[in-house]
């Protein structure tokens, strides 16, 4: 078996997400642009049709 390669980072899908910038208006933010595409991405994958 091999061994893990720990030298390189891992990143996960909400950090790859969290490097999108946020065009909204930062009073009007009421949730992490990160967390609402990560829903849709939830969303998407189980099947939403509209």
């Amino acid at each position: 078996m091999q061994e893990p390669n720990y030298s390189q980072p891992i990143y996960s899908l909400l950090d790859m997400l969290g490097d999108i910038e946020d065009p909204r208006i930062d009073r009007k933010k009421l949730y992490p642009l990160e967390e609402i595409l990560f829903l849709m991405v939830c969303a998407v994958m189980s099947g939403l049709q509209e």
